[in-house]
């Protein structure tokens, strides 16, 4: 090679291709084009020193140099001042910038004797300019785009995979810690261990196979711990002699204050004889017919028809990534208020009781609540929590649309009533506001 000649590359010939076809116009604008070239730098390799070049010499040229027919967008900086911008040193900035022109991103214009020159006319067009052509870039625009909507693309299904990694992981600790915590037998030690492995293989990349095979291990445990729960519930309780009591009052028709109110229909106890025969016995006295039937009305049952489920899942959004989907029915959130429950400890004796004075809708509610309220501290004892709510349902002081909307204000999902002025969390305007969650 002949001395102070420029060393003739592939990416060389490329860059100078791209220059040829250079057609200004209202895209090729140096604005635009600078930022795709940025948005797509991780795609084509570019570091953060090549993209600091790059920005040093779009710095140095003018916007009519990218839209001017007949003319190039051509810069002439000295290399001093490029050193003093980029903080690189002159070495590596040769570097850099025979990586800019091997990737096709700028091409060398040479004067005669090898400097950088350039004279503007008195409107600031180009007369003529040696330097570094960057011509190429805007011919490149488009797949610039290109490749920048798809990395961000990239980016989201990522992102999308690391939450529901997450979720996943979070679901799968909590079913093993709730299950030894209350003694269920099952493989909970070789669970962990396989919980452990997948987090381990997490540093080497996260794809869909691990994300399925942490979900086929949140199905598997998932089963085990309500299989040993239904297990456990299934055991008779109490002494297992003796003769066993049959009530024939059934608590699930009617209205239980009716039965109550019916002393002229004494509850009768039937004693289970080996022969399938009844023996009727004595009327069971007033007194302790109330304390055996003493199940009250179900004291949320008026407040939940005034509940929207869309204003559960705006003020406990927790209790939505525990399963696929937010609740989309009261069926759906009362199932996983179920499983939500033994995760958070409660036992499945404050739950029965939940059940059975606030109703299956508004003790699901309750669940939802007590996990939101957990998990922004406001919450250490779950099951003390629940039993309270419970407590306070039978004295007539539990309002829980006012706690859901309470909890809404807080995370800023209610704003004030643009008509009336006031402020939406007042106990008063609640359930107009309600009526925005009733879809």
């Amino acid at each position: 090679m002949m001395k102070g000649t420029r060393r003739f590359t592939n990416g060389l010939a490329h860059a100078r291709e791209l220059a040829e076809k250079f057609d200004p116009n209202s895209l090729t604008s140096r604005v635009r084009c600078l930022g795709a070239l940025k948005r797509a730098a991780p795609a084509i390799g570019l570091s953060l020193r090549h993209v600091a070049l790059v920005d040093m010499l779009f710095a140095t040229s003018e916007d009519q140099d990218w839209q001017t027919p007949g003319v190039r967008p051509v810069v002439w900086p000295s290399n001093d001042w490029l050193c003093e911008q980029t903080g690189l040193s002159l070495t590596s900035l040769r570097r850099h910038i025979r990586a800019l022109v091997d990737l096709g991103l700028i091409v060398p214009a040479d004067s005669a004797n090898g400097k950088r020159w350039g004279r503007r006319s008195d409107d600031g067009r180009l007369v003529a300019a040696y330097g570094f052509d960057l011509s190429p870039i805007a011919v490149r625009y488009m797949e610039f785009v290109e490749l920048a909507a798809d990395a961000q693309a990239q980016r989201a299904q990522r992102k999308a995979l690391e939450r529901e990694f997450t979720i996943l992981r979070r679901t799968v600790a909590m079913i093993i810690t709730a299950a030894e915590e209350q003694g269920f037998p099952g493989p909970w030690g070789a669970f962990a261990r396989d919980l452990d492995r997948l987090i381990q293989r997490r540093s080497q990349g996260l794809r869909e196979e691990l994300i399925n095979e942490l979900l086929d291990l949140r199905i598997a445990t998932e089963d085990a711990f309500n299989e040993a729960s239904k297990s456990r519930n299934q055991e008779p309780k109490g002494a297992t002699s003796g003769t066993h009591i049959l009530t024939t009052t059934d608590r699930t028709s009617g209205n239980s204050r009716d039965q109550r109110s019916g002393a002229s229909a004494p509850q009768v106890e039937v004693r289970a004889g080996s022969a399938g025969k009844g023996f009727p016995r004595k009327p069971v006295a007033k007194s302790r017919q109330v304390q055996q039937d003493s199940v009250p009305d179900r004291a949320g049952g008026s407040e939940i028809e005034s509940i929207p489920l869309g204003l559960v899942n705006a003020a406990c959004p927790e209790i939505g990534t525990y399963a696929e989907r937010p609740p989309a029915s009261w069926r759906d959130l009362f199932e996983t208020a179920a499983r939500v429950r033994a995760w958070l400890g409660i036992s499945e004796h404050a739950w029965t009781e939940a059940r059975d004075t606030l109703g299956d809708n508004l003790a699901a509610v309750a669940i939802a609540v007590i996990l939101e309220k957990q998990r922004t501290g406001d919450v250490s004892k779950p099951g003390g929590y629940l039993r309270g709510m419970v407590g306070k349902a039978l004295m007539g002081e539990l309002h829980v649309a006012r706690t859901l909307y309470g909890l809404t204000e807080r995370a800023g999902r209610v704003h004030q009533d643009a008509h009336s002025g006031r402020a939406s969390s007042s106990s008063r305007s609640a359930p107009r506001s309600l009526a925005a969650f009733t879809a």
